[in-house]
């Protein structure tokens, strides 16, 4: 049996859908696998969905941001009740958390005088099947970086990193991982 318990889907940094991601699972005889997205619960959902009936296992999953130490930590939860209410919330604060480390950046590079605007930012829209995270095409569509790999240079030059939002600590996303379990 072979197993793959941590896949990012286009809902967060990952360039696959889904279902490209059950096919592959199909197509290279994967039998159980879990969408661990960053901060997001919509790919595991579809992903419980999309492999009813297919002879391939989905366990629930997510990845989470935290903070100890001015380090973040990514803490991953597997079995988690996708329909609880308070872990919904819990997850969707810390992906607005994680949205505001980049809404953060773009203003600093704005008030530095880089060719870039927050509001221009909130409008901006890419391909998610590309992979990697809205900031980084930005970058890479205002020209300040050759491709959005690339954009992750930005964060280095401007010394940002996560823990300028107050992830929560690891403790508390465990507590809230083991709560959404029942």
């Amino acid at each position: 049996m072979y197993a793959d318990l941590h896949i990012h889907s286009w809902y967060s940094d990952g360039m696959m859908t889904v279902d490209e991601i059950v096919e592959q699972a199909r197509a290279r005889q994967v039998s159980l696998i879990a969408v661990t997205d960053h901060n997001q619960l919509a790919g595991s959902r579809e992903c419980l969905q999309k492999t009813r009936g297919t002879g391939i296992r989905c366990l629930s999953g997510v990845e989470l941001d935290a903070q100890d130490f001015g380090i973040n930590f990514h803490i991953l939860g597997y079995g988690v009740d996708l329909e609880n209410g308070q872990f919904q919330e819990f997850v969707e604060a810390n992906r607005l958390r994680l949205e505001r480390v980049n809404e953060l950046l773009i203003e600093k590079m704005e008030h530095a005088g880089e060719p870039v605007s927050l509001d221009e930012y909130r409008q901006f829209s890419y391909d998610r099947c590309l992979g990697g995270w809205k900031a980084l095409h930005y970058f890479a569509a205002k020209d300040l970086v050759a491709d959005f790999k690339q954009g992750f240079s930005m964060y280095a030059r401007y010394h940002h990193d996560y823990c300028c939002v107050g992830f929560p600590p690891v403790r508390e996303v465990v507590r809230q991982i083991q709560a959404a379990k029942g």
